[in-house]
């Protein structure tokens, strides 16, 4: 009876060693960092992202790679997942940089795309974003209206001034989010991987920062639209607990205030 007795306690540590086990490695997948991949033709701001987006954003490491003058490599987008692509004045290799985008997200790659991507030639990624046409507006606006969708929750103001531009939608693209003047914010598509378009820059207060911009020009929930960006396009989710700091931006007599267009509200997911 005594070595019955024994035999059962044994069985109920191991099994309550077991599932405690199971818990800690669901909880530490669930923590582990995103890992992104920057990638421009502008080292500068390369690593102001990296720094500020860090700082900003919870759950993400962010690395670099400058493509001014290398070439994307296959190689380079191993163990990222997502990619953040945009680019400052054109360059000699966007179109290798394009075509290597192509192939990562036809091979289930995950690419968020900012702007002044629309300025340039970018190969046969061209042919699967979700969003095309005009380029950068180079005049602040605000937020106007958003449809439910991850993208979207938690974004309530944003104001820039390099925003906007493109609006035609590529078939089976879905718009999320517009400017007040109704120029499309953000969209997304799934040719394989899934690709993201927000239609502001970046690097935008690196440039508030240090080309005087005017104070209204910048400001809002601008790092939560990047947190939800990355996130939501790396593994379509977004996580409930952390969200992501995501840090709002003070604005100088500027008033929070977001005009909802009600005919958008399809709750898309």
């Amino acid at each position: 009876m005594r070595n019955l007795l024994w035999w059962l306690i044994m069985c109920l540590v191991a099994v309550t060693v077991l599932i405690v086990g199971c818990k800690k490695s669901a909880t530490d997948s669930e923590e582990e960092d995103l890992n992104v991949l920057v990638v421009s033709n502008y080292a500068v701001v390369n690593a102001y992202i990296d720094t500020n987006f860090t700082k900003n954003i919870d759950g993400i490491k962010i690395s670099v790679k400058d493509v001014a003058e290398d070439t994307l490599a296959e190689q380079d987008l191993k163990g990222f997942d997502v990619v953040l692509l945009f680019e400052d004045g054109n360059f000699g290799n966007s179109q290798k940089v394009g075509n290597m985008i192509y192939k990562y997200v036809m091979a289930g790659g995950n690419v968020v795309i900012g702007t002044f991507y629309w300025q340039d030639g970018w190969g046969n990624l061209e042919m699967i974003v979700p969003l095309y046409g005009e380029s950068c507006r180079y005049q602040v606006d605000s937020l106007g209206s958003t449809i439910e969708h991850s993208l979207t929750k938690g974004v309530n103001y944003v104001r820039s001034y390099y925003r906007g531009g493109p609006n035609t939608l590529r078939e089976n693209a879905t718009a999320v989010a517009w400017w007040s003047n109704e120029d499309v914010f953000m969209a997304f598509n799934k040719p394989k991987g899934t690709i993201t378009m927000v239609t502001t820059y970046p690097g935008e207060n690196y440039f508030y920062e240090t080309r005087g911009l005017p104070p209204d020009s910048v400001g809002g929930d601008f790092y939560r639209v990047w947190n939800n960006a990355l996130k939501w396009t790396a593994r379509n989710t977004i996580p409930s607990q952390p969200l992501g700091k995501s840090t709002p931006i003070q604005l100088q007599g500027v008033s929070r205030t977001k005009a909802i267009r009600e005919n958008a509200r399809t709750g898309t997911e």
